[in-house]
């Protein structure tokens, strides 16, 4: 089984290698615009193969190079972002100190840095997947429910890149319950191919067949939760999942004192630089705001921060009136202005909410602070709602560059809320910085789009 997929591993690290010294290259050519010779590039060559070495390591303890299960693809953002820092540890040891090399490249180095990371996000999201030629693994899904149907439809479909695919699946709302019945529907179609079971491991009518799909572990099956599957898949944690239980096992509050200052260092530079910035954006924004309708260029609104206290924002006005507080876009008479357009397009509007950022009421990356009146109305609909606060909210998040639209229905806010969850239960430096590079993505489609 193993040997099956020693080629695509095999390709994954010619293709990361061929990233790295095809970004060294164009970043001595960048130095001075000129071709390097190959002696030059090869001087230079040697000493960075060390620094090949810390990136490989970290790409492969990240799992970028599992073939079998999992979603590489979706594990990718956070991998870069980890395989960067320590690749530029792993320079800043090689040239400063321990400089065996006699070299010091400190504008090459960070151009190395900056165009492998955006290489290898290159390759391994829009490069590898289109040209490999790696079977995707048989799988059999069982459960039942909205998320299994989700994930039978996506894992069935040939566009997806998940390294699964499904082969047969048993919906125990259409079919027999009785753990006789789905065991022998396994057994069968274990009998015809090797396959990965992807089974809904807490889904009430499994109960009893989980015993029989324990003992097939035991005859070499791999056994894997569907909803781990579908939090690889579509980024969200599967809305019917939670309960208290969930939430106790996976949205601790205790303090990550690593993560914790890390976070709020980089919101107190990135804020504070980000003002400065965009002063003049802020100058013009007001110009224009006062010239449409004379009316108020800020406007305060009073929001939920974290374990639900409220707290207060200030925004540039984009709409004719502030009023409403627990109201969508459509639901009053209240419209955008021609100015809000622009400024909700390129998120100019959302700027002064930095000076919360800076006070440490908001962080730059978390779940959206809704309004008070808002929130009050969404979560008497929506079940555990008021658990996407059990962190700092912020100016953007997960569910801002995961999902489409913003929410203006109380599906699509449930929908919200599972990719919340999402963050709230993988937090991390690397997810946070994943996310600013997507925000400043999404910024840059928007505003030439």
């Amino acid at each position: 089984m193993k040997t099956k997929h020693v080629p695509a591993g095999i390709a994954l690290l010619l293709g990361d290698l061929f990233a790295f010294y095809g970004a060294l290259w164009l970043s001595l050519f960048l130095r001075t615009f000129t071709v390097p010779s190959s002696e030059y590039y090869l001087e230079h060559a040697a000493p960075f193969s060390f620094v090949a070495i810390a990136w490989i390591i970290s790409l492969y303890v990240m799992g970028l190079y599992e073939t079998d299960t999992g979603s590489p693809r979706a594990r990718v953002p956070s991998a870069v972002i980890s395989a960067s820092f320590v690749g530029t540890i792993a320079s800043l040891l090689v040239f400063y100190a321990v400089p065996f090399f006699g070299i010091a490249p400190k504008t090459i180095l960070v151009l190395h840095v900056v165009l492998l990371a955006a290489g290898l996000w290159s390759w391994r999201i829009y490069i590898e997947p289109r040209i490999s030629r790696r079977d995707r693994r048989a799988a059999i899904v069982v459960g039942g429910g909205e998320e299994f149907r989700e994930i039978v439809d996506a894992l069935s479909s040939a566009r997806s890149f998940h390294p699964l695919r499904v082969v047969a699946s048993y919906d125990i709302e259409l079919n027999s319950s009785e753990s006789a019945d789905i065991g022998r529907f396994v057994r069968e179609e274990c009998e015809k191919r090797p396959a990965v079971l992807v089974v809904d491991v807490a889904h009430p009518a499994l109960k009893n067949v989980l015993p029989r799909l324990y003992e097939l572990s035991f005859v070499g099956a791999r056994i894997v939760d569907l909803r781990s599957v579908y939090e690889e898949e579509f980024g969200k944690v599967p809305v019917s999942s939670v309960d208290h239980g969930w939430l106790l096992a996976n949205t601790s509050t205790a303090p990550h004192m690593a993560y914790d200052a890390a976070k709020r260092l980089m919101d107190i530079v990135v804020a504070t630089l980000a003002l400065v910035l965009t002063s003049p954006f802020l100058i013009l924004a007001a110009i224009a705001i006062k010239i449409e309708d004379r009316g108020d260029v800020l406007i305060t609104q009073e929001r939920v921060g974290r374990f639900g206290v409220p707290f207060r924002i200030r925004k540039l006005r984009t709409m004719t009136s502030s009023t409403e507080n627990g109201a969508w876009v459509g639901e009053t008479k209240n419209r955008v202005t021609r100015t809000g357009h622009f400024l909700r397009r390129s998120s100019i509007d959302e700027l002064p909410q930095l000076f919360s950022v800076i006070v440490g009421r908001m962080s730059l990356i978390g779940p959206r602070p809704d309004m008070t009146g808002l929130e009050e109305r969404l979560s008497a609909e929506i079940p555990y709602y008021r658990a996407r606060y059990l962190v700092k909210p912020g100016l953007s998040g997960w569910a801002q560059v995961r999902q489409r639209v913003v929410p203006q229905t109380l599906e699509q806010s449930r929908e919200r809320l599972a990719y919340d969850l999402y963050y709230v239960r993988h937090r991390s430096i690397f997810l946070d910085a994943s996310i600013v590079f997507r925000t400043a993505r999404a910024l840059v489609r928007r505003l030439v789009g």
